[in-house]
């Protein structure tokens, strides 16, 4: 039977297991929001935003890095689908705002007086 794996955001609870897992691998702690790969119940990948990531030397984590490297790739994909979209929304509802906002002029039709 394989171990459960889970990878998931880290957290402040989090904080003194990737220290941990830093001083055994022998490098700084990543520092900032984290993904965090987990083997059955126990950390094992620790990866930093900016790809900056500490493993455990005691166990087989070559292909749970990459598969933490490929949800980070992931997240950074749907946030671009996700901000390109948003931006799409502010941009269009900005404008839609704006023609609101424009007083429209008026015409004053005055009738001419003959002479």
């Amino acid at each position: 039977m394989q171990d459960p794996i889970i990878i998931r955001h880290s957290g402040p609870a989090d904080f003194r297991a990737i220290s941990r897992l830093a001083a055994l691998d022998d490098r700084a702690a990543p520092t900032g929001d984290s993904l965090l790969g987990f083997v059955g119940g126990d950390l094992a990948v620790a990866r930093a935003a900016d790809g900056y990531s500490v493993a455990d030397p005691f166990r087989r984590t070559l292909e749970l890095q990459e598969l933490v490297a490929m949800r980070a790739m992931q997240e950074h994909q749907e946030e671009g689908r996700m901000s390109s979209a948003i931006n799409w929304q502010v941009a269009s509802g900005r404008a839609h705002r704006a023609r609101e906002a424009t007083p429209r002029p008026r015409l004053r039709l005055r009738a001419r007086r003959r002479r």
